[in-house]
């Protein structure tokens, strides 16, 4: 099964079932390596060395964010910023984050990657930018978890 046809299959879920499908991904980064691909440059270290950092400050991030309506606020967020610092072994961690609750991670997937599958979505339109990324990751190779 490709990372297109499981992101289809997710995305079809109602926002309950996401969310437990999510939590159950993140749980096996603890037994199964995560493969990871940048532009031709190789492999990445495994994500599951930054598992913990990355749900401290999601965690964080989430509470801090909870009542901005600005997404430029929510992104200068120490805790946000802090994501990114994580560099490029945590995109699939923000994949699977943004595949279970749609959110904010544009800025911090642009940053990360130098791209912008976005683009041309509506303004503000997140289900449309998040499909954007999630097919964007699905294309690059970014193999969340081996099922």
């Amino acid at each position: 099964m490709t990372t297109e046809t499981l992101t289809t299959a997710a995305l079809a879920l109602p926002m309950e079932s996401r969310a437990v499908l999510a939590a159950a991904l993140l749980r096996s980064l603890d037994t199964q390596p995560l493969r990871t691909k940048t532009n031709g440059a190789g492999h990445l270290p495994a994500a599951t060395n930054i598992l913990p950092q990355f749900q401290q400050c999601l965690s964080e991030w989430k509470s801090e964010s909870q009542f901005l309506s600005s997404s430029v606020k929510m992104a200068m967020l120490h805790s946000y910023q802090r994501i990114i610092g994580l560099g490029p072994a945590v995109i699939p961690l923000i994949l699977i984050e943004l595949a279970r609750d749609p959110d904010h991670w544009f800025w911090a997937l642009e940053a990360l990657t130098g791209e912008n599958p976005a683009a041309n979505c509506p303004p503000g339109d997140i289900i449309s930018m998040t499909n954007a990324w999630l097919a964007w990751g699905s294309e690059q190779g970014y193999d969340r978890v081996a099922l």
